[in-house]
C-alpha cells in the first residue's frame, strides 16, 4: 500500500463512511457503533469471578485480530498490516473534524483503546488520562501492555490519528501518563518507543514529523467537539416563578379561563390578571377594603358564579384583551 494520502476524497472516503457508521470496516464487515457496543462488553467487569474470563475473551477478539486499528485511528500515511483499509484523505478528514456525531465516536473508539490498555480518559474537554478504575484490570493490562511491541506501534497510530483528526489536545495527556506509568516501573519496555516516536509526534515543527505524518497546517485544526458549546437554556416553573413573563396573555392556552396568577407585586402596586376573552378593558386590582359581616352572610355557595369584582378601568391601555 503506497504511503501516500488517500485517493478518495471528502464523502466517498471509507475512513468517512465508516465512522458515519455506513460502511463496515473490512475484512470483519463490522460497523462502528457494533464495535463500540458489542466489543466493550467484553471489559465490563461483573464480579472478581468474571475478571479473567471478560480479559480473554477482549484478547482473543482484539490482540488476535490487527484489523481494527487501522478502521478507528485512521492516517495519512499507511494503512499498515490492514490492506482492506484505506488512507485517510484531507478532505474527509476535515469532514471529519466538522461532525460532532463522528467526533462522539472517536471519543469511544479512544475509550475502548484505553481500556484495553488499564487506562481510562478522565476528562473529555482536557484528554486527561489516567489508570482504569479496577487495580486488576489496570494490573494485567499494563503488565499486557509491557509485554506486547505490536501495540507501541498501535499507540503510535493513535496519537498521530487524533492530531489529524481534530483531537490535538489529547496526544500529550496520553504521552505523559504513558511516562508516568514507564517512570513507576509498569511499563519499562516502552523507553525507546517513548523517546524516538511518541514524544517527538509532540513537536508538529520538526521534519521529521512532517515526513511522518504528511500533515499540513490546515490538517490540525480542532475538531467541532471543542469548538462548539452547549447552549444553556434557564428553564423556571410556573408554580415556583417569582416574575411577570414576558409571553403575550393571548399566546397563553390557559387564558381562556378567569383565574389569578400568582406573581410578584409590580412597582406600582398592581397586580396582573387573566381574563376571559370577551374582556377588552385592562383590569388592575387596587387594595380592597376587608369585606363585612354583612357581604360575607349574603353570598350564597350556590351563586358562585354571579359573584363579581369591582375594578378601576385603564381605557388608555390594552395589553391583556384576547381580541385583536
Amino acid at each position: 500500500m503506497s504511503k501516500d494520502v488517500g485517493d478518495e476524497e471528502g464523502p466517498r472516503d471509507p475512513n468517512y463512511l465508516f465512522y458515519c457508521n455506513r460502511l463496515p470496516m473490512s475484512p470483519t464487515k463490522i460497523l462502528v457503533d457494533d464495535i463500540h457496543a458489542k466489543w466493550c462488553i467484553f471489559l465490563v467487569v461483573i464480579n472478581c469471578a468474571w475478571r479473567k474470563v471478560t480479559l480473554t475473551l477482549w484478547k482473543l477478539i482484539t490482540v488476535g485480530s490487527h484489523s481494527f486499528t487501522q478502521w478507528l485511528f485512521p492516517v495519512f500515511e499507511g494503512t499498515g498490516v490492514n490492506y482492506f483499509a484505506a488512507p485517510l484523505s484531507k478532505e474527509g478528514a476535515r469532514l471529519m473534524r466538522n461532525d460532532l456525531a463522528i467526533a462522539h465516536r472517536i471519543i469511544k473508539s479512544y475509550r475502548m483503546m484505553l481500556h484495553f490498555y488499564g487506562m481510562e480518559l478522565l476528562d473529555e474537554r482536557t484528554g486527561e488520562v489516567g489508570r482504569h478504575p479496577d487495580p486488576i484490570i489496570s494490573k494485567w493490562q499494563l503488565q499486557n501492555l509491557n509485554c506486547s511491541g505490536h501495540n507501541y506501534l498501535r499507540i503510535s497510530r493513535i496519537i498521530t490519528s487524533l492530531g489529524e483528526l481534530g483531537f490535538m489536545s489529547y496526544r500529550k495527556p496520553l504521552v505523559d501518563h504513558l511516562a508516568a506509568e514507564m517512570e513507576a516501573g509498569l511499563l519499562p519496555n516502552c523507553r525507546q518507543s517513548l523517546e524516538d516516536f511518541w514524544r517527538r509526534l509532540l513537536d508538529p515543527s520538526t521534519p521529521w514529523y512532517e515526513e511522518k505524518t504528511l500533515e499540513e497546517p490546515a490538517d490540525r485544526e480542532p475538531s467541532i467537539f471543542f469548538v462548539q458549546q452547549p447552549n444553556t437554556i434557564s428553564i423556571t416553573s410556573p408554580s415556583t416563578s417569582t416574575t411577570t413573563s414576558n409571553t403575550p396573555p393571548s399566546s397563553n392556552p390557559h387564558n381562556l379561563h378567569t383565574t389569578r396568577t400568582q406573581t410578584k407585586p409590580r412597582s406600582d402596586s398592581q397586580t396582573q390578571m387573566h381574563i376571559s376573552p370577551d374582556t377588552t378593558s385592562t383590569v388592575t386590582d387596587h387594595k380592597r377594603a376587608p369585606k363585612t359581616a354583612h357581604a360575607r352572610l349574603m353570598r350564597k355557595p350556590s351563586k358562585k358564579k354571579k359573584f363579581t369584582l369591582k375594578f378601576v378601568v385603564r381605557p388608555q391601555s390594552n395589553p391583556c384583551t384576547d381580541n385583536p
